[in-house]
């Protein structure tokens, strides 16, 4: 594909095919080849030169990516392909860098993982290279070790909680939903492997009392006024916006990883991607996902909006509404 090289691209018109192509990542090969085909001094098109399809060429012209020319037999050209070819090029290379990201912690760099981790687990988020190096060593060494992501709302903690929490033998909770007799029951009872527990700084210093007790790898309890104490074999997962208001003995128990803000693009990317996975239509997800990049980068209130949103429009006023106080 030729470089980049002309100035004078619409941001606008480039950052809508970018988004375009991270919810269709199909169509980013499609529109590289149409644009080597036309660069070659073609005016045009036909499915043949970009081997797909013609339905998927017709899907591309519905969404405004390419046109259809007014000649004899099915040709198309690329609607704007000074943004498309930015767009593209922009595309390609994000996609490099993740799997140079990925390469950083290949099976073959791994440590010997329990069975049942996958080396795929964390492939649904994008980037942060690190956190994923560190998690998987914890997941795999001999003893148990406990690990707190802490950052902003907003940049992938629950991500990363709920792919733990897919595991076989995870337990996933909210750490506000935790009592105390609840959480030492249900250890004692289920067994699980993995404790992950979200938004930890959200749990009272009542709560938190048998979470260091299970951290020390100790469950005790009282039964007809004898009490006695057994082992476990658990590691604790956690996430958290803000760690100053945990109790230092509490943080001195987990290996502490702070995460930085998703950028735009990042959170545009991972936002559609979630979107989409979990049945919001393509085109709402977009127009949610580049709204909130914009006001919180927050991905609940992505979900949220796309929840109640039943078309584009809809989305449209949520996206603009969000954070803003009620007309009275």
């Amino acid at each position: 594909m030729p470089d980049v090289t002309k100035h004078g691209a619409d941001p606008e018109v480039t950052r809508t095919i970018l988004q375009y192509l991270y919810a269709r990542p199909s169509a980013a090969e499609t529109i590289r080849r149409a644009l080597e085909y036309q660069a070659q001094g073609h005016e045009g098109f036909r499915w043949q030169h970009v081997r797909v399809m013609p339905k998927a060429l017709t899907q591309l012209v519905l969404d405004g990516l390419i046109d259809r020319l007014d000649t004899p037999g099915a040709w198309y050209s690329v609607t704007n392909p000074l943004e498309a070819m930015e767009a593209v090029s922009r595309f390609f290379n994000e996609q490099a860098d993740i799997r140079r990201e990925r390469g950083h912690i290949g099976s073959s760099q791994l440590p010997p993982l329990p069975v049942g981790v996958p080396a795929t687990l964390f492939d649904s988020v994008l980037g942060y290279a690190d956190v994923k190096r560190q998690l998987f060593l914890a997941l795999g060494t001999p003893t148990p070790t406990h690990v707190l992501i802490h950052g902003k709302p907003g940049t992938g903690k629950t991500l990363f909680m709920e792919a733990i929490g897919k595991l076989p033998g995870a337990l996933f909770r909210h750490a506000d939903t935790v009592t105390k007799s609840g959480l030492r029951r249900v250890v004692t009872q289920d067994r699980p492997r993995y404790l992950i527990l979200d938004e930890l700084d959200k749990m009272s210093l009542e709560q938190d009392t048998i979470l260091l007790e299970l951290m020390d790898g100790i469950v005790s309890a009282m039964n007809y006024n004898e009490s006695y104490s057994e082992a476990i074999d658990m590691r604790v997962f956690a996430a958290a916006n803000d760690i100053r208001h945990l109790r230092p003995e509490l943080r001195s128990r987990f290996l502490k990883i702070p995460i930085r803000d998703y950028s735009p693009e990042e959170f545009i990317a991972i936002a559609t991607s979630y979107l989409v996975k979990n049945g919001v239509d393509a085109r709402i997800a977009e127009l949610v996902a580049e709204g909130v990049s914009h006001k919180s980068r927050d991905l609940r209130d992505a979900i949220r909006i796309a929840k109640m949103a039943r078309t584009e429009e809809d989305a449209d006023f949520l996206v603009r509404t969000l954070g803003q106080e009620a007309q009275v």
